[in-house]
């Protein structure tokens, strides 16, 4: 019996080592082995964890917004219609000033368009010399004109005019006009409204059937010669012409005389002069048809000095 109690104290010593030790332990380490004084080796094991999910898991509360349920594949939603803008502001109304040359009706021609073609000029006036160039194109549908000239290294003038066809012949739209010094002008033939305006001018005049500007005049004076090529001297013709200055009246041309210029056969047209200071201009023109220019002067009256500009080769 002695021996059995000696037993039974050992036994509880052990089994008190062992409850310190498993305090001791830090958690979560999978095994300890103590080793007892008498030998005796025990392992002691972690309790194992249950990855198995619960029933009913704890809710969370997500980092972002939840992600929208998949739609079925269709058509793709429409785009939202537009805002609503307000209408532009209409175009200021310009007063339209009846001008002298409407006051009649005007003549109507009929017309052959000269085909494209680009010619140079020397040009003189006095002692001063320089070279022009005029630029003719058109596709039937559209035109384009286009005249520049310098003397001694300057600008003497530059024109452009563009724009359509009609039964009169040429139907300018647009001209732009710039001498020798200050900015370019121009005028605008505004045909759905039926006027003429002008930049940097308020007024307006109504726009007279056939009007050209003070470039187009020259390949309609072409087309209207070429489709009536019976001339004879003394024979006159008449076309409604407006410059970027505001001025619209009526250019009147004669035939003066069929001699020849530098012994080729020439029709001379001129113009006179409208009023004081303006020009009186003189037009040489092959004698066939389509009547290329050979030669046109400017003379400003009185007391002004002669531009004359006299063709060279053909342009490039």
């Amino acid at each position: 019996m002695a021996g059995l109690g000696l037993l039974l104290g050992v036994g509880a010593v052990h089994l008190a080592l062992i409850d310190a030790a498993m305090r001791a332990a830090p958690p979560g380490h999978a095994a300890a082995a103590l080793v007892a004084p008498s030998g005796l080796r025990v392992r002691l094991q972690a309790a194992p964890v249950d990855d198995t999910p619960a029933d009913h898991p704890a809710m969370t509360v997500p980092a972002t917004a939840p992600t929208p349920p998949r739609r079925s594949a269709g058509p793709p939603p429409e785009p939202p219609a537009p805002m609503p803008t307000a209408p532009p502001a209409p175009a200021a109304t310009l007063p339209i000033v009846p001008s002298e040359p409407t006051d009649h009706a005007w003549p109507r021609y009929a017309t052959r368009l000269p085909p494209p073609r680009t010619l140079r000029f020397a040009v003189s006036r006095g002692e001063a010399r320089g070279e022009g160039r005029w630029e003719w194109q058109h596709d039937g549908q559209r035109f384009s004109s286009h005249l520049s000239a310098e003397l001694d290294g300057r600008r003497l003038i530059e024109q452009h005019s563009q724009g359509g066809f009609d039964g009169h012949g040429l139907a300018p739209e647009r001209a732009l006009e710039r001498e020798a010094r200050g900015a370019a002008r121009a005028v605008n033939f505004q045909r759905e409204q039926g006027w003429l305006s002008f930049s940097g001018r308020a007024q307006a005049w109504a726009l007279p059937e056939g009007a050209q500007d003070r470039l187009s005049w020259l390949p309609q004076l072409l087309a209207v010669l070429a489709a009536q090529p019976q001339w004879a001297v003394g024979a006159t013709l008449r076309l409604p012409v407006a410059g970027a200055d505001g001025d619209l009246g009526a250019w009147d041309w004669t035939l003066v005389d069929t001699e020849p210029l530098d012994g080729q056969p020439a029709l001379h047209w001129q113009r006179p002069a409208r009023r004081p200071y303006d020009h009186r201009i003189d037009l040489w023109l092959e004698a066939q048809a389509p009547h290329w220019p050979l030669a046109w002067q400017w003379l400003r009256t009185p007391g002004g000095s002669a531009v004359r500009w006299s063709r060279l080769d053909e342009a490039p």
